[in-house]
């Protein structure tokens, strides 16, 4: 199978649906699940009509099919949890995608909302975008690989240090519920030597405790790989001596 030589910038700025001579133009409006992707389809400017509900693998085959007979291929999907991948794997098959702002279906508030009523509306939004109508969709701009696994790296450190927060919240909840006050840290140093040697503290209060403790100092050495040496030390002075066989080897990183 030949693939295309045409390209799509991240843009929009090629938005013509160009027929090539001997081509039909094949418009496909994609609603992406995660197990699933239900595709709406025009053919040639035709009536839009569903193409049905398919795993991923089998729309790959599916638009394979289409490309080997003759179609040239223009397709949309709305931005999200789904990602970039799909957009990459279409445009290395030579169709033309377009990864698209999320925006609100039925304004009118009269039809239930449902993934092939979806699909099809992005098909004739995507009609009417390439028939020069600007706002008929808001084209998002593709990362680059390198940017996705940035951002990605970025966004799971945040994730961590927020659950770090929450479990010290949590074991300071506790504390609280039962009237134990505690100076400084409750969960290591001098806090924690405080709290074991109170004879108000119950076995079933501490074996709480010490789950949220190790959860904390578990999301500390998950932490460490978006950050730098620092963090590292970091991770030595906070984490209790005893622990720190099973934590030694995540520092060894490169």
């Amino acid at each position: 199978m030949n693939k295309s030589n045409q390209t799509i910038s991240s843009s929009g700025g090629n938005r013509a649906s160009v027929r090539q001579h001997g081509n039909r133009v094949l418009k496909l409006g994609l609603d992406m699940h995660y197990r699933q992707v239900t595709v709406a389809m025009q053919e040639d400017g035709g009536r839009i009509k569903g193409a049905g509900k398919m795993s991923h693998q089998a729309f790959g085959n599916w638009v394979n099919k289409k490309l080997a007979e003759g179609w040239q291929i223009e397709s949309c999907y709305e931005a999200g949890a789904s990602g970039y991948w799909l957009d990459r794997q279409l445009v290395a098959l030579g169709v033309k995608n377009l990864v698209v702002a999320t925006k609100g279906m039925d304004q009118g508030g009269k039809q239930r909302k449902t993934d092939r009523r979806d699909s099809a509306e992005l098909v004739d939004s995507l009609d009417r975008y390439l028939r020069g109508q600007d706002k008929a969709l808001s084209v998002v701009a593709v990362p680059s690989v390198e940017q996705e696994e940035k951002r990605a790296l970025i966004r799971y450190h945040r994730q961590i240090m927020a659950d770090r927060g929450r479990y010290e919240a949590r074991g300071k909840g506790l504390l609280c519920a039962q009237g134990l006050e505690v100076g400084g840290r409750w969960w290591q140093g001098k806090g924690w030597r405080e709290l074991n040697s109170d004879p108000r503290l119950k076995e079933w209060i501490k074996e709480q405790l010490e789950a949220w403790r190790a959860r904390r100092y578990w999301a500390l050495k998950r932490s460490k790989k978006g950050c730098g040496g620092g963090s590292k030390r970091w991770l030595r002075r906070s984490c209790p001596k005893e622990w720190a066989p099973t934590a030694r080897p995540c520092w060894n990183t490169r």
